[in-house]
């Protein structure tokens, strides 16, 4: 069955003024995008106010939705009020709807009736009339149950992905470095501990210059390439049909 949003649920309005004896504190940036972790926030200080959630609610970014900003602390505190704390009714269970209002269709729907520019928002009156699937408790429970145990394998896998690449990416770096400060023998592809060969060390702008010529942008000018088009490290350039720049 398919029920609009606020029909099983609440929006805490319990707000005030942070102090230490309110942690722990959860702002935006201590939520993870998708997963809901929540990373350590123990040094935050927010400088306005705060919004209380208790164990069980879920707090829902309602800045920058598409971010997918979705947690359901398992503990009571303070979070950032960009967050909606989100209050179950009798009728959902916590996991089950976080696992819900993270779905990318929901977020997609969420993120379509926003509000602002550089900083998009969306608000309770239309978050709360999107519709979400509230089945039975016991299949609610059980669907959760599922997705703890998939999520948590997929997530562990991710992890040591990002950990490969990681390494990956300092060994380039040792690479570039050797090769550059004359470490790398091209020829056997090893690293030497000193530099050897005939090269010098130079300030750079005694071998380089720097262009000057600028102008206001039009589109007989493209490509264009903007500092968010070069990937970092590596200098791959993405790409920036799409992009324009307002100023020279």
């Amino acid at each position: 069955m398919r029920v609009q949003l606020r029909r099983v649920v609440s929006v805490g309005s319990r707000k005030s003024p942070f102090n230490d004896d309110l942690r722990p504190y959860v702002g935006l940036e201590h939520i993870t995008s998708w997963t809901g972790e929540i990373t350590d926030s123990n040094d935050a200080r927010p400088e306005s106010l705060v919004a209380h959630f208790e164990k069980g609610d879920v707090l829902f970014s309602k800045l920058r939705p598409y971010l997918a900003k979705v947690a359901a602390p398992g503990f009571r505190g303070v979070c950032s009020t960009e967050a909606l704390v989100i209050k179950p009714g009798n009728r959902v269970r916590t996991r089950f709807l976080r696992y819900s209002l993270s779905a990318p269709d929901f977020i997609n729907r969420v993120d379509a009736a926003t509000y602002g520019v550089k900083m998009p928002r969306a608000n309770w009156e239309s978050i709360g009339k999107e519709a979400i699937w509230v089945p039975d408790l016991d299949t609610q429970g059980r669907i959760a149950d599922f997705l703890d145990r998939k999520t948590a394998t997929i997530d562990e896998l991710i992890k040591k992905k990002r950990r490969l690449v990681e390494v990956l990416g300092e060994k380039r770096s040792a690479l570039i470095t050797a090769a550059v400060t004359g470490r790398l023998d091209p020829a056997s592809g090893q690293i030497r501990a000193s530099a050897e060969g005939n090269g010098v060390r130079v300030q750079l702008r005694r071998v380089v210059s720097v262009g000057s010529r600028k102008s206001p942008f039009n589109d007989d000018l493209r490509p264009y390439v903007g500092l968010e088009h070069i990937t970092s490290w590596t200098g791959e350039i993405t790409d920036s049909n799409d992009a324009r720049p307002e100023s020279l």
